[in-house]
């Protein structure tokens, strides 16, 4: 199964943010694989959530969890 495959699982069970792909996966690109997604015609979408630093980072799911 290939990483873009392992993130689409992923990603239709729960939100995965780039430190979770990272850890999970072993991918340090995980935007290009979710605009590959995208590209393909799923609905994923990115929540921007709050990060330690008083900054945000994004968090994706799929549309309509």
């Amino acid at each position: 199964m290939s990483q873009k495959q392992k993130i689409l699982a992923w990603l239709k069970r729960r939100p995965l943010s780039q430190a979770q792909a990272i850890a999970i996966f072993g991918c340090y690109r995980l935007a290009a694989r979710i605009k590959e997604l995208r590209d393909e015609g799923y609905d994923i979408e990115t929540i921007t959530e709050p990060n330690q630093r008083r900054g945000v980072h994004g968090v994706y799911q799929m549309g309509g969890l």
